[in-house]
C-alpha cells in the first residue's frame, strides 16, 4: 500500500538549516530544499488533522490506527517514505551522480581507479580504491544540478557511449529570495530588530498548452490514495507556509526498476549504489551496518562529497517540542562501487528488490527517507 503525492508551494518556502537561530540576536537565517525529515513531519501533521487527531494525543496514546507506533526514531512507524524528487516541464529529476563528470559538452561517468595509487590520498581510513580524475583539458568539471530519469538508464547500465544526460541546473527548478522581517515584542506589542531569511521560490511559467511548476515528488508507504484530498493544503516548513497537494501515479518511477539493468549486473559482476536521499550511518561515511546488507559483495570504491547536516524537532504537542540531535549524513548523488564473484555467492535478486528505489540503507531515520538509493552497473 502506497501512494505519491505532489507538493506544489503557493509561495515561496522556508526550511531552516541546521544552525541555531534567535530572532533579534541573529540577522540572517539561511535555509534551502527540505530534509526528508521535514516532508515525513508534513506528512503525518496533515494525515492527524485531517482526522482531528492533535500530536499531542498521538504522543501521549503512542499509537495511530493510520501512522502505526509514536516512534521519535522513525524505525517503527507505518509511515515510510519511499523516494523524493523534482517534478517540471513533465520530467521527473534526481541529484546527479557525484561521479558524473562532463569535459564540454560530454559527459562520462569515473570509476574506480583500477590499481592501487598510493599519491592519491582520502581521508577514508578504509583500505579501498579511490577515484582518479586525470584531467586531459581544462574543461573538465563535476556535473551538478539535477538529472532527468528519462536520461538515465545509459548510466545505470554501465552504457557509457550512450550517456548523455538531460541536466537541468539547481535555477531552471528553484531559486532563493531574500525576505526581511522584524522580531516582535510581545510585551509592548512593537517591532523590533530586522532579520532575513533565505527561502525558497520554485520555478513556475507558462506554455502556450500549459502552466508548468516545480513540485516535490513523494512516494509514501502505509497509506494510500484516499488518506489524500486532492487540492487539499498542508503547512510545510518554518512561517506556517503552505503547499497544494496533488496525488500521482507511482508508474512514473518504473523505468527506474528495468530488468536490463539487473542483466548487466549479472554480466559485470558490478554494482553502484546511488543514494537519491540523504544516508546517515554511524560511522561518518559509512557504517557495518551499511555493508553487511550487500553481503558476498566487497566495498570496491565511494565518491562522497563532504557531509551535510541533519536536524529537526520532535514535537510534543502543537507549540513545543525539543531538538533532535544533529548528525552527518552522506550527502544525496554520493556512490558506491561494489563487485561480486559469483551469483551463487551473492543474491543480486533479493538486494535489487529491497534496496533499488525502495527500503532505507540509513541507520538513522530509515523509515523518514533517508538512505533511498538507486542500483546500477559499472564497469571498466
Amino acid at each position: 500500500m502506497s501512494v505519491l503525492i505532489y507538493l506544489e508551494p503557493l509561495d515561496t518556502l522556508f526550511f531552516r538549516d541546521h544552525r541555531p537561530f534567535i530572532a533579534g540576536d541573529d540577522t540572517i537565517a539561511e535555509g534551502g530544499l527540505p530534509s526528508p525529515l521535514t516532508l515525513y513531519g508534513a506528512i503525518g501533521d496533515y494525515c492527524l488533522k485531517k482526522k482531528n487527531k492533535s500530536i499531542e494525543d498521538f504522543c501521549n496514546n503512542k499509537q495511530d490506527e493510520k501512522l502505526g507506533e509514536y516512534d521519535p526514531n522513525l524505525k517503527k512507524s507505518n509511515l515510510k517514505i519511499k523516494a523524493v524528487f523534482l517534478k517540471s516541464d513533465y520530467k521527473v529529476f534526481l541529484p546527479v551522480p557525484l561521479n558524473l563528470y562532463k569535459e564540454n559538452n560530454n559527459y562520462f561517468s569515473l570509476l574506480p581507479y583500477k590499481t592501487e595509487n598510493n599519491l592519491i590520498k582520502w581521508d577514508i581510513q578504509n583500505k579501498i580504491n579511490p577515484i582518479e580524475i586525470i584531467i586531459t583539458t581544462h574543461g573538465i568539471e563535476p556535473a551538478t544540478g539535477y538529472i532527468s530519469i528519462n536520461s538515465l538508464k545509459p548510466y545505470l547500465t554501465a552504457d557509457y557511449a550512450n550517456l548523455r544526460p538531460i541536466i537541468y541546473s539547481q535555477f531552471q527548478l528553484f531559486n532563493y529570495e531574500i525576505r526581511y522581517s522584524n522580531k516582535i515584542n510581545k510585551d509592548l506589542k512593537t517591532t523590533e530588530d530586522l532579520y532575513w531569511t533565505k527561502q525558497l521560490r520554485f520555478d513556475e511559467y507558462i506554455t502556450i498548452n500549459d502552466y508548468i511548476k516545480t513540485k516535490i515528488g513523494i512516494v509514501i508507504e502505509g497509506l494510500n490514495q484516499p488518506d489524500f484530498t486532492d487540492g487539499d493544503t498542508l503547512s510545510i516548513g518554518g512561517e506556517q507556509k503552505r503547499a497544494k497537494i496533488t496525488l500521482g501515479d507511482e508508474n512514473i518511477l518504473s523505468s527506474l526498476k528495468d530488468d536490463e539493468i539487473k542483466t548487466k549486473i549479472q554480466e559485470t559482476k558490478k554494482f553502484f549504489v546511488y543514494f537519491i536521499t540523504p544516508a546517515i550511518f554511524n560511522q561518518g561515511w559509512i557504517s557495518q551496518e551499511f555493508l553487511d546488507k550487500f553481503n558476498g559483495a566487497k566495498l570496491i570504491g565511494a565518491v562522497v562529497n563532504k557531509p551535510i547536516y541533519i536536524s529537526g524537532w520532535i514535537r510534543e504537542t502543537q507549540a513545543k517540542g525539543k531538538p533532535r540531535p544533529l548528525y552527518k549524513a552522506v550527502p544525496q548523488g554520493s556512490v558506491y562501487f561494489f563487485s561480486f564473484e559469483s551469483n551463487n555467492d551473492f543474491n543480486l535478486e533479493k538486494i535489487y528488490s529491497n534496496y533499488n528505489l525502495n527500503e532505507s540503507l540509513s541507520d538513522i531515520y530509515p523509515n523518514a527517507g533517508f538512505g533511498i538509493a538507486l542500483i546500477g552497473a559499472w564497469n571498466y
